[in-house]
């Protein structure tokens, strides 16, 4: 019988170039670099964008048939360098003055900066809403476009600098915005109380909100100040040993606990690697984690809370809180009051992340 020529066999290129394309969007290609199996797909671009779509659908259907009121409108922003979406809540017409410009607040969600959808600010938002405030719960940048919790402070920025061009259209007053974030949203909102702006030099105060609401707020991303330890003294040591953590963090397994350099090193791994807070190398083509040189500095509200003149700012934390240490938003409130600033943070002594705190 007459053979048939192998390379008649072979699948056609289009189809070989568009399988090697999926694999490499898909990060599957991370295993053969030694990584864990699951790691390529649950960090890539196209898994994290369905999965948030499909999560931010689930968490509005759910709010909706517990009562929780939609959005009136959702509009776009924009500044000229970042966009977004921002879900806008009317205040309930029997709490507001008539004529009067109102309240606003931003609120901007959870999720670890890798994840998220601000459908989640909906019970915030219709609390606030129904108080008299305009409350727009804003989308940012994730971790996994590449560019960092420095592409999330961006977006922040310019969502309170859009609030404030719109004051006239939105009726409310350019002076009185608020913001306020849950966790990585907390990190934004207190980069925008600090005036931390990535690469721009730091804000002068008459740009900075009127006030900040945080929940469990990430107020450092570094590994020698994520868990700061206290001594007798009262002063603020760097990360110690995870074994010897007055709660025990989430982050750092039993057999990572062992020393503060174990420890430390564990914690860039985690913030670095899987929650790509620093970016991707060659785009995510490769899986190993970038740190800063800085230990994350640029980016940490914690190293700008000591500046004087900042608003005011409410810190909700939980005092058995295993993702946020409750030391950390401390040290942060106690930098803020040493600069003659009105910090105040009420801890709920045996409440966890996301526990305690503002029940909307």
């Amino acid at each position: 019988p007459r053979l048939r020529n192998p390379c008649t066999m072979l699948l056609p290129v289009p189809t070989i170039a568009s399988l090697l394309a999926a694999a490499l969007a898909l990060n599957l290609h991370y295993v053969l670099l030694g990584r864990p199996f699951l790691e390529g797909p649950l960090t890539s671009r196209p898994v994290l964008a369905v999965g948030n779509a499909a999560v931010g659908k689930l968490v509005r259907r759910t709010l909706t048939r517990e009562g929780v009121p939609e959005p009136d409108r959702t509009e776009t922003y924009s500044d000229g360098t970042s966009s977004g979406r921002v879900d806008i809540y009317e205040p309930e017409a029997e709490s507001v003055s008539l004529g009067e410009p109102r309240t606003a607040i931003v609120y901007f969600h959870s999720g670890a900066f890798i994840a998220g959808h601000r459908s989640f600010g909906a019970g915030v938002c219709g609390f606030f809403a129904s108080h008299g405030a305009l409350c727009l719960s804003a989308s940012y940048r994730l971790t996994n476009s590449g560019d960092g919790v420095a592409g999330c402070i961006q977006d922040a920025w310019a969502v309170l600098r859009w609030t404030r061009a719109n004051a006239g259209r939105l009726n409310i007053d350019p002076s009185r915005v608020v913001v306020a974030g849950d966790s990585a949203g907390g990190l934004l909102a207190t980069s925008l109380g600090t005036g931390l702006r990535v690469g721009a030099g730091v804000a002068a105060s008459e740009e900075l909100p009127a006030a900040v609401i945080g929940n469990w707020p990430v107020t450092t991303l570094g590994s020698r100040s994520y868990v700061p330890t206290r001594t007798a003294e009262g002063a603020w040591e760097a990360t110690g040993a995870g074994d010897d953590f007055p709660v025990e963090s989430a982050f750092v397994p039993s057999e990572y606990g062992d020393s503060a350099e174990r420890t430390q090193a564990r914690l860039r791994q985690v913030l670095a690697g899987r929650f790509l807070l620093f970016g991707r190398r060659l785009g995510g083509l490769l899986p190993q984690p970038v740190y800063p040189s800085d230990d994350a500095a640029s980016v940490s509200p914690l190293w700008f809370a000591s500046r004087p003149k900042l608003p005011p700012m409410l810190l909700l934390t939980g005092g058995a809180d295993q993702v946020v240490p409750c030391d950390q938003t401390t040290r942060f409130a106690e930098a803020a009051r040493g600069a003659g600033n009105d910090v105040t943070q009420l801890i709920f002594e045996e409440a966890g992340h996301g526990g305690g705190a503002a029940d909307f």
